[in-house]
């Protein structure tokens, strides 16, 4: 009888490590793979980010593009982001991204476009904006904002 109750106890000590071991391998694991999480969106938002401020200021310098910008009427919006839509789309296939241009005056808030949610649901969202001037010795100041929301395919 007392070798049964020993050996009952050698037993649950053991299935006590067992459980103890299995808490602290798995927190372990838990917490590595999340900051090797971080790590990767940090790469892959970096993928981009070499890419597209270098396109916006090349925007920017781009005097024809940049007076057709800043003249343009809400109407024309379209047109315009039609146009950058095309420029970017190579470099963004060619990265693995996707992305959604806007172009808007410089007080409007911007949102990503909803009907377009499925392409981006789950996914890390990087925003970037450019504000471009008009001339400022001109008697009509002009400010436009170019948004664009960038993901991981």
């Amino acid at each position: 009888m007392v070798k049964a109750i020993k050996n009952k106890k050698a037993w649950l000590k053991a299935v006590e490590v067992t459980i103890a071991l299995t808490i602290v391998l798995g927190s372990v694991i838990y917490f590595s793979s999340n900051e090797s999480q971080k790590e990767i969106s940090t790469l892959l938002k970096n993928d981009f980010s070499d890419v597209l401020p270098a396109f916006l200021e090349s925007l920017a310098d781009n005097l024809t593009f940049r007076a057709e910008m800043l003249a343009a009427t809400d109407s024309e919006y379209n047109l315009i982001e039609n146009k950058l839509n095309s420029s970017l789309s190579p470099l963004a296939i060619k990265n693995g991204f996707d992305f959604y241009l806007v172009l808007s005056n410089s007080s409007d808030k911007v949102s990503l476009d909803l009907s377009k949610r499925a392409l981006y649901k789950g996914k890390e969202i990087y925003p970037y904006e450019r504000l471009f001037f008009s001339d400022p010795s001109q008697t009509n100041f002009v400010v436009k904002k170019i948004t664009v929301f960038v993901w991981r395919r």
